[in-house]
């Protein structure tokens, strides 16, 4: 990891950030499986998760690192998520991909105001639960709310 011999630079992160290089700055990825491989370990996981005989909602959620990526950068992240959402919704599950309400939400109010770092704020987790109940109450699973 390049962080660790800088050490804590603002500048450094910046660069990193404008660049686009965050692989390897951070963190090291090191792959359990060979590339490509994953799409074929998650199905699996859907259609044994799908035996279970109760609801699971698989929920694509995006870190701060995908909004401030460029195209290519979130592309990836978009092909990624669709082919597990994709194996979760074959095998019977519910699929819940947050990107475009999140897309909406960061365009009205901000990235700041949903992110303090790559996890989200409260205020972005309070969306992410919002979004969710309201996934829930759609497909009656999920009771409406009473008035007090």
């Amino acid at each position: 990891m390049l962080a660790r011999l800088f050490g804590w630079s603002v500048v450094a992160a910046e660069v990193v950030e404008r660049l686009g290089v965050r692989n390897g700055w951070y963190y090291n990825e090191v792959r359990a499986l060979p590339p490509g491989a994953g799409d074929t370990v998650s199905c699996r996981l859907m259609q044994r998760l799908a035996k279970l005989g109760v609801p699971v909602i698989v929920m694509a959620q995006y870190g701060l690192g995908h909004w401030r990526g460029d195209v290519g950068y979130q592309s990836q992240g978009y092909q990624a998520n669709s082919g597990v959402l994709r194996c979760a919704a074959q095998a019977g599950l519910i699929a819940l991909d947050l990107a475009p309400p999140m897309k909406a939400a960061i365009d009205a109010r901000g990235l700041s105001a949903l992110f303090r770092s790559e996890h989200n704020s409260p205020e972005g987790n309070h969306l992410v639960a919002e979004l969710l109940a309201s996934e829930l109450m759609r497909r009656r699973l999920l009771p409406k709310p009473t008035a007090p």
